[in-house]
């Protein structure tokens, strides 16, 4: 008997906190809030499971609702989570819903009845839509995504919602992964084209030369990239370790890029002594200089032969070597013969698959300047990017659907992906458990997560 008693009370716990408290959001509608681990969920105000009662005695919010990515109340802010189970069931007057990034999941009938909803967007957060959370929207003819990857939604989540009729905006470059996965390929128009990439192409240093194909472009454009040196300059790379130029770059993504200019450098030598000329009681001495210069590690270029005139009154210059040396993985820029007091420039270059790391003497600039006061040698270190390629024991994976990488079980971890030569193709901090990269070429790829070994994905 004892048991049988307490079961009512058990069934009503729950509805003591339908909601904790209220706020207001800055366009002046009242919102529910109740408090769950992590922060809160938006609920509905009355103190009751019937939901057709959610909201008797309160005001609905109606028009236009921004829903806020955080509250507080006394004193704590927290942030919102979830919109609750029926939080606006037959909210009848809502014309249009933005729910905030950080809402990872939308419960059961939480939209239900909204008739007079037209168009509302989800964040990129967004995991799941539970079932009938937006069903009965009969005016429902929008509706906009900000994630790359569909959140999990049952099949009755558009129940008497005429999808076949309404619009779907998904982000640039990703409607055929909606277009794969149902419900979401029921709506009449999968869009991911009205979008535009912006592209901004600079050099290192402006004096150096010139270069072209900033702009603004539709998803997808293919933009030519060019590289003018100035006179007594030279183009190396570009600042993602690119050599081509001209060069054509597939715009998927806002980015930008450096032309990389490294100055030219000479080595003079003397050979030869022509002639010694008396000239009142002094001496000239006429010399020979043979100049070459090493440009990018493979052309080299003899000039013209110049005479030069010393007088034996006049202190020559003291000549030193300077020597740009690497430990492997790169190309050493300014060595050569330069009188002492030489402001003179040095720089590296990776090759692929290596990145330049510091010089031995500590300092991390590149290019960087040194002052020439006798015969000087610096090394540049670059470190390998090379990692072993496994495919066990992971507790994440990577493989291939069509033309895309699916990587999963990355969130908040360090994600990069390579080309098979090495180059690093990406490298950021994954927001999601599940993130999905366009691969414009076909080929092998490798991908690593917080530096372990990689694995190997072929996209056809």
């Amino acid at each position: 008997m004892r048991l049988i008693a307490l079961l009512p009370l058990l069934v009503a716990a729950p509805l003591l906190r339908a909601a904790d408290f209220q706020a207001v959001t800055p366009s002046g509608q009242t919102l529910y809030y109740k408090i769950v681990q992590g922060g809160v969920e938006v609920t509905f105000p009355n103190n009751t499971i019937q939901p057709v009662t959610g909201w008797d005695g309160y005001n609905k919010p109606t028009g236009t609702l921004a829903i806020p990515d955080s509250v507080s109340y006394g004193g704590v802010t927290y942030a919102v989570k979830a919109i609750g189970n029926h939080a606006f069931y037959e909210c009848t007057g809502l014309a249009s819903v933005v729910v905030p990034e950080g809402v990872a999941s939308v419960r059961a009938s939480a939209f239900r009845g909204c008739s007079g909803l037209t168009a509302i967007s989800l964040p990129a957060s967004l995991d799941s839509l539970y079932g009938y959370s937006l069903a009965y929207c009969t005016a429902l003819a929008e509706v906009t995504v900000a994630g790359t990857v569909p959140p999990v939604c049952l099949a009755n989540v558009f129940s008497n919602t005429a999808i076949t009729a309404a619009t779907l905006n998904v982000p640039c470059g990703h409607a055929a992964a909606w277009n794969a996965v149902a419900p979401w390929n029921q709506f009449s128009d999968i869009d991911d084209d009205a979008c535009n990439v912006t592209l901004m192409v600079t050099a290192n240093y402006s004096s150096r030369g010139s270069v072209s194909g900033s702009g603004t472009f539709p998803y997808g454009t293919n933009v030519l990239l060019t590289a003018s040196p100035a006179a007594g300059f030279f183009f190396a790379c570009w600042s993602d370790g690119d050599t081509l130029n001209p060069r054509v770059l597939t715009l998927h993504e806002d980015c930008s890029l450096a032309a990389m200019f490294f100055a030219l450098r000479y080595d003079s030598l003397v050979v030869q002594v022509h002639d010694t000329v008396p000239v009142h009681d002094t001496v000239m001495v006429v010399v020979v200089h043979v100049d070459t210069v090493l440009v990018h590690d493979t052309t080299v270029v003899t000039l013209t032969e110049v005479d030069t005139v010393y007088r034996t009154d006049t202190v020559m210059p003291t000549i030193f070597r300077l020597t740009v040396a690497t430990d492997g993985g790169g190309v050493g820029i300014g060595n050569g013969l330069l009188p002492a007091g030489t402001v003179a420039e040095i720089g590296a270059l990776p090759m692929e698959g290596n990145r330049f790391l510091r010089w031995d003497d500590g300092n991390a600039d590149n290019p960087r300047t040194v002052t020439v006061a006798g015969n000087m040698t610096y090394t540049a270190l670059f470190e390998a990017l090379g990692i072993q390629v496994v495919d066990h024991g992971m507790t994440w994976s990577a493989v291939a659907e069509v033309s895309d990488i699916v990587v999963t079980g990355v969130q908040g971890r360090q994600l990069r992906v390579f080309s098979v030569d090495g180059r690093q193709l990406y490298s950021g901090c994954a927001q999601r458990d599940t993130v999905r990269f366009r691969c414009t070429t076909a080929g092998v790829y490798l991908v690593s997560v917080d530096g372990s070994a990689a694995c190997k994905v072929i996209v056809d």
